[in-house]
């Protein structure tokens, strides 16, 4: 997909893309919305693996901007999470999406909106 000359697209979460998954969780920004504290490489392989080979939802890509990767997405059935649902009170068939821009270089730029705009689309 591309926005001008900018090359925007989704690729399926993989092994190799767990280090810079767990750089990008470790973010000071990151954590401000996903704050777990500092994630271990071992912690993110173990939360992921599964997801990426077909185990468990949810779905995950890594979002890249420019040829090079710059985000997160992954997407999730709510009923597959039930405390969290219920917390929410999440209706039947109800999905969520968590998206952040892990690259610092790219923030800022509106990205986040476009990524999910492409993505439900």
């Amino acid at each position: 997909m591309t926005r001008g000359a900018v090359e925007i697209r989704f690729a399926s979460l993989t092994h190799a893309d767990l280090p810079r998954i767990a750089t990008w969780f470790n973010d000071a920004l990151v954590q401000q919305w996903y704050g777990k504290g500092q994630r271990t490489l071992e912690e993110i392989t173990g939360r992921y693996t599964p997801n990426f080979e077909g185990q468990v939802p949810p779905r995950c890509f890594l979002l890249h901007f420019d040829g090079a990767p710059a985000g997160f997405i992954k997407t999730y059935r709510l009923c597959d999470y039930p405390e969290y649902a219920r917390m929410i009170d999440a209706q039947e068939g109800w999905a969520g999406i968590d998206l952040f821009v892990g690259e610092p270089r790219v923030r800022g730029r509106g990205l986040a909106s476009l990524w999910l705009r492409r993505f439900v689309d």
